[in-house]
């Protein structure tokens, strides 16, 4: 697809009530984490020059808890030349292994995300996987995150977080022994971090 996009778009989740919630019930079938595991609210995938504008998660009046999104917020996979603008993601559910709770996921490359918010994630923004290069987190906020904002795994090479905010939150990028994943990045730049 070329030239698609998303402007002013609010979404919600209902939540899950199915218990089995632990990091590693995603893999139990039956368990409301294998219910939710790897749900995605917007996914951008072989999508060349799209958009979104002024995304936004809320709490359905449903929901018992705070919770707008069953699991991952917006996905960018397999596309190039996106841009996120003006972007307000928070509160997932399932924050639990095997890729859940991520509220920006870049898995594209030269897409930019700015002007945007990430709330309460278990990765506000997370940058994975070979392909995954070029991209720019630009003038966009992280805040109290189960785990930094990161280069999750094999090698995410030549990126820019730019003037990128952090309450509640950290920025990484190292070696993760764990799970097969790697080194996260190389030549990927921190610019102008505001710490709070």
């Amino acid at each position: 697809l070329e030239e698609v996009g998303i402007e002013r778009l609010s979404f919600g989740n209902r939540e899950n009530n199915t218990p089995g919630t632990g990091d590693g019930d995603y893999d139990t079938p039956g368990t409301g984490a294998y219910q939710m595991h790897a749900s995605c609210a917007v996914v951008f995938t072989h999508v060349v020059n799209g958009w979104a504008r002024e995304l936004k998660s809320y709490r359905p009046p449903v929901n018992s808890r705070d919770v707008h999104l069953l699991s991952n917020g917006v996905c960018l996979t397999f596309s190039r030349q996106l841009t996120i603008t003006g972007a307000e993601l928070r509160n997932p559910q399932y924050k639990g292994e095997g890729g859940n709770g991520y509220l920006f996921v870049f898995q594209s490359n030269d897409s930019l995300i700015t002007q945007s918010s990430a709330i309460n994630g278990r990765h506000n923004y997370s940058f994975s996987l070979p392909w995954c290069s070029g991209n720019v987190l630009h003038r966009s906020a992280a805040k109290d995150s189960r785990l930094p904002v990161d280069f999750h795994q094999k090698l995410s090479m030549a990126n820019l977080l730019d003037n990128v905010t952090v309450d509640g939150d950290s920025l990484e990028g190292k070696l993760r022994s764990c799970c097969d994943h790697g080194h996260g990045t190389t030549q990927s730049v921190f610019w102008n971090t505001n710490g709070l």
